[in-house]
């Protein structure tokens, strides 16, 4: 507050009019008037010294050689996430953690028990209220509840954070839950919950976007590690094995996973698991699975429908229509 004690100069020492104070500091005059009439000169506080960081310090070379060369495997829209960038420096053998609410109740909550179990005659006091206190109600469901309209991609926005949804629920209604370590949503007797998370992070379920990332492979390869570790084996394997078969194009190798996505979708997880596994084994991964048609996916034709022959397409007939339209007209 340098410039404080200059205006006080000034006015009070030198007797300076605080018109001509105003004029040399570029201030107004009433700002001149308040610090003159204080009683008491503010003093500046130290600053103080910043946290210590020791595990970003730690990482900050390795972060930034990854930042430097994520256009080798991003590319258009795709960005190089927060969660991507961790698991990243954890593969790279660096002893990294995520922020979790959780993690820090934990250890405030055990500080607190070993600060408690210090005092022998607090703990006692404890002991003798605690045998007189009543048994604890069935918990308060206080979680703020809302309809709310999902939009036609599946994820949702809730406090900053945002949610997966399934994406057979886009564009529906659903009921939305908030609660204090929880967000659900629910629709009919489907019921979604994932850990709430803080602003700005993420809580992604990758079975609600089976469908959607089939379809679209570069999004599929940004997003494969988080989605095959969370699935659990064969997926890992199998992610693994395309990529010695497609390397070093992972594009591809996303390309050649996209139709296992799809199949997982329609018939779930559980039952995908043993085709994937004898897949890696005789090695017919390299051909997407959608274009081996097994028994099961062929559907039953009544016999009075098998005496109909089907021609294969031809787009000379639709030539022919087009032109006898015009011919016509």
């Amino acid at each position: 507050m340098e410039l404080v004690s200059v205006i006080r100069h000034k006015v009070l020492t030198e007797g300076v009019p605080i018109r001509d104070v105003a004029r040399q500091l570029g201030l107004s005059r009433n700002t001149i008037r308040r610090y003159v009439r204080a009683k008491v000169v503010p003093v500046p506080r130290p600053r103080s010294p910043p946290r210590a960081a020791p595990a970003r310090e730690q990482v900050a070379e390795a972060a930034a050689a990854i930042w430097a060369s994520r256009r080798t495997f991003t590319a258009g829209k795709q960005q190089l996430t927060a969660t991507r960038l961790w698991e990243l420096l954890r593969d790279d053998g660096h002893d990294v953690g995520a922020r979790t609410l959780e993690e820090i109740s934990t250890a405030l909550q055990a500080r607190i028990d070993a600060q408690h179990a210090r005092d022998p005659a607090r703990t006692a006091a404890w002991e003798d209220e605690r045998r007189a206190l009543r048994a604890v109600p069935e918990p308060f469901d206080g979680r703020q509840v809302r309809s709310v309209q999902l939009r036609h991609h599946a994820s949702h926005a809730v406090a900053g954070g945002h949610y997966s949804i399934p994406s057979r629920w886009c564009g529906h209604t659903v009921d939305l839950f908030v609660g204090t370590n929880t967000v659900s949503f629910a629709r009919g007797d489907e019921v979604v919950c994932h850990p709430r998370v803080p602003f700005g992070g993420r809580s992604v379920d990758y079975r609600h976007l089976l469908l959607p990332l089939s379809r679209k492979p570069q999004a599929l390869r940004q997003v494969v590690h988080e989605l095959v570790a969370q699935f659990g084996q064969p997926w890992p394997a199998l992610w693994e094995a395309l990529r010695a078969c497609y390397a070093p194009d992972e594009i591809e190798a996303a390309r050649r996973l996209a139709p296992w996505l799809e199949r997982a979708d329609r018939q779930g997880l559980a039952r995908i698991a043993p085709r994937i596994r004898a897949a890696i084994a005789d090695g017919t991964l390299v051909s997407p699975p959608h274009h081996n048609v097994g028994a099961e996916d062929l559907a039953e034709v009544s016999a009075a429908l098998r005496l109909y022959a089907i021609g294969a397409p031809d787009l000379r007939r639709y030539d022919a229509l087009l032109e006898a339209a015009r011919c016509s007209a």
